[in-house]
């Protein structure tokens, strides 16, 4: 297993890597046809890299922020109770009264009270640096992702860079990215954007094929925030105490110059599944009844929105003097994702399994935050999506099982006529579909969002390509996904495609059967190094996902995980585990435990009044006008502006009209509306009295060569070493090179142990590293392995 010869894989074919990379995106138009000319004599330019400017395409940042009116009056407030307080102090009235002369001398003659502007500038001092300590950072999630290349808010202008010259366009183009993933993970430290992150999203972090590397912009570096933490200035070689363990942020050694590193997909898992306040789960990944999920190692593809993360800003290492700040791109939303297996699968047809390729795809309107469908604002105007469920089909190759020779023709019995009457069986490919929403035999569905409409009526279409020689089995198919031909629905429908295909050879004498290994593999127990609070395990054997909920987990405790899967493997297919998970904390009690229509932001006055009263309070000061004196007024207008931090009409904000726009035509006006919002972000929930989630660091068993070398070192560790176990051909080599001395129920299995670092958050934008040595926390020193898990790999009897 290797990810060597990936320059064979261009825009219109692939090699057969049936045991790392089954499938293959071909016909993509975001894809950069550079790297299929070599051989060119002027070869097309190759496409640039996104500047990594979020600001030009509508992100927000502290900068923007501005303190509002009643924490200024408090200061006030506390300013002028200071110098009453100061009177009682021996000798400050002859201070005072010698400026109070001043300054009544430069009221004379300049008309201004130098004390009164003093007071007023110190009050909104206090009133800045109090708000700006609390409430300006959420400026950067205000919005917290923008589409790349727009024009500021202008959704009918965007800029993409070329080949060559940058490219304009009146609409937002979504975008694709193919390649290995160095993670899979469900989110474990995300602050939880209200209604905007439906449920916590899933990360794929995708290192690219060399057409799609240009996905990743200017932005995707290491930035000087991060570093300092974890290497800060004056540390010496083996007295380290973090180590990155993420591979989108340049943090590891590359390839080769055009290498990279990859690139984070994000899908809101409750843009689909109903989440667990409503009733709901963890994710519909973890129903039994979902057929697999993408885990590390995995090959993936995904479409959809190239967006900045606004959270994660800063400047290159020793770059501090740039004026701009780098935010990095990602594919966030996901419209589409497909991924695959290669394992034994049985077939009506076959009377046992045969090797089969498992090709899975899953395409939704919904995406989170934004979706790829209509959607009505606050204010009732409709938003057409820029980019839609149909907007095109999708073609990719999906590598087929080598077929094994038939052993002897087949007679079918002697007749008077023919002595030998025989028939040749041809190869002959089998398929089955199954289509969303993968009902059991209960007829129940997994845990879907209740309201999904799911298109079963158009199936993929498969063609098998020429095999290499006449007569032989086809290797490859080419699988067509026409959502551009799905029936018309309401512009505003929530929609699903989603389907697991499987491809086999039809095996009348059963040869094929015989080529697959049964392997068991059971995650058994976990064992945490100290007390956690309540934890959320998410446990992986072959794409397939368990979650184990506990309250709380005592030192030393055994967890029990019972997960257990069953497979009948080819010798050369792919065995991985994964483990992660998170301690809860305040965000996520409250991301599980609140409502979604109850976690909806409420911005406005303090006290909420309706829009009809509202009407009439400025009728009455209207009619006031009339008949009352300016001082008069003077006073109202002091009055209603005091008042006006308290009273006002509340609303919910909304994405498209609120967050990610410009409403107010006055820049301190749209400044004071946003940053009304921003604090409103500060109180639900308020970090007081909630904390982070914290990732539990992974350990994954996902064979040689599929992560960069620091990657895999990263991920805790397995003994035995897991690449000794990483297919099944390795787990029966494995398996014999032991048996000598082990009793008789010990030579067909493994014990293998895993163990677990701590892992801690890096920054505002999701990074994380690794603890390698002891750190002094408040209670005393935090070891740096954090759990022992163990499981069971074993197979029925050695061949």
């Amino acid at each position: 297993m290797s990810l060597n010869n990936v320059s064979a894989y261009t825009n219109t074919a692939k090699p057969y890597d049936i045991s790392v990379r089954p499938f293959h995106r071909i016909n993509c138009p975001s894809y950069d046809l550079s790297v299929d000319q070599r051989d060119e004599a002027v070869p097309a330019e190759p496409l640039q890299q996104a500047d990594g400017i979020a600001r030009n395409a509508g992100a927000r940042g502290p900068q923007d922020f501005t303190e509002s009116g009643f924490t200024q009056k408090l200061a006030q407030a506390l300013v002028d109770g200071l110098d009453t307080l100061l009177t009682i102090i021996p000798g400050i009235n002859l201070i005072r009264g010698a400026a109070e002369a001043v300054n009544e001398a430069i009221k004379k003659f300049a008309d201004r009270d130098l004390i009164d502007e003093a007071k007023k500038a110190l009050a909104k001092a206090i009133g800045k640096a109090f708000e700006s300590a609390l409430f300006d950072r959420y400026m950067r999630v205000i919005p917290a992702w923008v589409p790349v290349g727009r024009s500021g808010y202008d959704a009918s202008s965007f800029t993409y860079p070329g080949p060559g010259e940058s490219r304009q366009t009146d609409r937002e183009e979504e975008r694709e990215v193919e390649g290995v993933l160095t993670a899979s993970y469900q989110a474990c430290n995300d602050v939880p954007h209200t209604q905007w992150t439906r449920y916590a999203r899933w990360h794929f972090h995708v290192r690219p094929l060399p057409g799609y590397r240009k996905v990743i912009g200017r932005g995707n570096i290491r930035i000087s925030q991060e570093e300092e933490f974890i290497d800060p200035p004056g540390s010496q070689l083996g007295t380290d105490r973090y180590k990155p363990v993420l591979d989108i942020y340049g943090q590891h050694a590359r390839q080769d110059d055009s290498d990279l590193g990859a690139i984070e997909c994000l899908f809101d898992v409750g843009a689909v599944s109903l989440p667990p306040a409503d009733g709901g789960s963890h994710g519909v990944m973890f129903d039994p009844r979902w057929p697999y999920w993408p885990m590390t190692g995995d090959h993936f593809w995904a479409a959809g929105r190239w967006a900045y993360d606004c959270a994660r800003a800063g400047k290159p290492l020793g770059r501090d003097d740039d004026p701009d700040e780098l935010h990095p791109t990602q594919i966030h939303p996901c419209k589409a994702i497909a991924f695959s297996r290669y394992e034994g699968f049985k077939f009506p047809e076959n009377q046992g399994g045969v090797r089969a390729v498992r090709f899975f795809f899953m395409a939704t309107s919904e995406g989170g935050y934004i979706n790829f469908r209509a959607s009505t604002d606050r204010d009732g105007k409709t938003h057409q999506a820029p980019i839609t469920l149909r907007d095109r089909p999708y073609e990719f190759i999906v590598d087929l099982p080598e077929r094994a020779p038939i052993r002897s023709p087949h007679p079918i019995g002697a007749t008077t006529r023919f002595m030998r009457n025989t028939i040749v069986v041809r190869p002959r490919l089998l398929m089955q579909i199954r289509m969303a929403p993968f009902t059991g035999g209960d007829k129940q569905t997994p845990a879907w969002t209740p309201g999904l409409h799911f298109h079963d009526s158009i199936l993929p279409k498969v063609v098998l390509l020429p095999p290499d020689k006449p007569g032989e089995a086809s290797k490859q198919a080419r699988v067509i996904i026409p959502l551009d031909k799905l029936p018309a629905g309401r512009p505003d429908a929530a929609e699903v495609y989603a389907f697991d295909l499987a491809l086999g050879w039809h095996d009348p004498d059963g040869s094929e059967a015989e080529l697959l290994q049964p392997v068991t593999v059971t995650f058994e127990s976990l064992t945490f190094a100290e007390d956690h609070a309540p934890v959320r395990l998410k446990t992986c054997i072959n794409g397939r996902w368990k979650i184990t909920v506990r309250s709380d987990v005592d030192e030393k405790e055994r967890v029990p995980i019972n997960q257990q899967e069953q497979f009948h493997l080819p010798n050369d297919a792919r065995l991985a585990i994964s483990v992660h998970g998170t301690t809860r904390h305040g965000f996520g009690e409250y991301l599980e435990g609140t409502r979604l229509a109850e976690r909806h932001l409420r911005v406005g006055g303090i006290i909420d009044i309706k829009k009809d009263l509202e009407e009439k309070l400025q009728q009455a000061r209207t009619v006031a006008e009339r008949v009352m004196i300016e001082a008069d007024l003077k006073r109202i207008d002091a009055l209603l502006e005091s008042l006006g931090d308290f009273i006002g009409q509340r609303y919910t904000p909304d994405w498209l009209s609120d967050i990610d726009a410009r409403r107010e035509t006055d820049d301190l006006a749209e400044q004071q509306r946003v940053s009304a919002i921003a604090r409103e972000l500060w109180v639900r929930p308020a970090p007081v009295f909630n904390r982070h989630d914290e990732p539990i660091g992974w350990v994954e068993g996902v064979g040689d060569d599929l992560l960069p070398h620091d990657v895999r070192r990263a991920r805790g560790a397995i003994i035995p070493e897991w690449d000794r176990l990483s297919s099944a051909g390795r787990l029966v080599r494995y398996l014999k090179d032991n048996a000598a001395g082990q009793p008789p129920d010990q030579q067909t299995t493994v014990m293998a142990r895993l163990i677990g670092n701590r892992f801690v958050p890096v920054g505002a934008g999701n990074n994380l590293a690794q603890q390698i040595n002891l750190v002094s926390g408040m209670f005393g020193d935090t070891e740096p392995v954090e759990y022992e898990a163990t499981v069971r790999v074993s197979i029925p009897r050695l061949p």
